[in-house]
């Protein structure tokens, strides 16, 4: 699985924007869903080494 380097997320998808297609990298880069984060270096990690994302703690209704 890879995750971003900026902020740790595993939501990656292939950047397929105009300027990665432009400059030919589009099966190379990658861009991050949650923060933006666009380049070639995200690294890989095992499932079981998944980073924890924070949890929004919900309320309970009364």
């Amino acid at each position: 699985m890879r995750i971003c380097p900026v902020c740790k997320s595993p939501d990656v998808e292939n950047d397929l924007s105009v300027q990665s297609l432009g400059s030919g990298e589009v099966f190379n880069r990658l861009r991050c869903r949650k923060c933006g984060y666009s380049g070639v270096f995200f690294p890989e990690i095992r499932d079981d080494k998944k980073p924890k994302q924070p949890s929004q703690k919900r309320r309970k209704k009364r």
